[in-house]
């Protein structure tokens, strides 16, 4: 089973997970290339340092905000990769994945 949740603000990877954090801005991420484990819990800590909302997803991992991140603001989201590969993320917000708001996770 995968876990995913949302929360704007606090909180850490649950189970001794890791936590990644990243940049959003207008139209990156930062970095763009991230690497997590099977199996074991991660939290993306998303920053979001542009002037408008962004959020985060990966499609392939069933993983994505529930909420968009608005500018100044900090979200969490803490899910548990159950498959090994390489997969994109992006930013859902219309148009911005078009823009180049996308970077790469690999699950080892």
């Amino acid at each position: 089973l995968m876990l995913v949740a949302a929360v704007c603000g606090g909180g850490g990877a649950a189970g001794g997970g890791s936590e990644i954090k990243l940049t959003a801005s207008d139209y990156k991420f930062t970095p763009a290339d991230i690497t997590v484990k099977r199996g074991e819990a991660v939290t993306i800590a998303l920053e979001n340092k542009g002037s408008v909302e962004h959020d985060w997803a990966s499609d392939p991992l069933n993983a994505k905000f529930s909420v968009v991140v608005r500018p100044g603001q900090t979200g969490k989201l803490t899910f548990t990769p159950n498959q090994a590969g390489t997969f994109e993320f992006h930013c859902i917000v219309a148009g911005h994945k078009e823009l180049g708001m996308v970077g790469k996770i690999t699950v080892q």
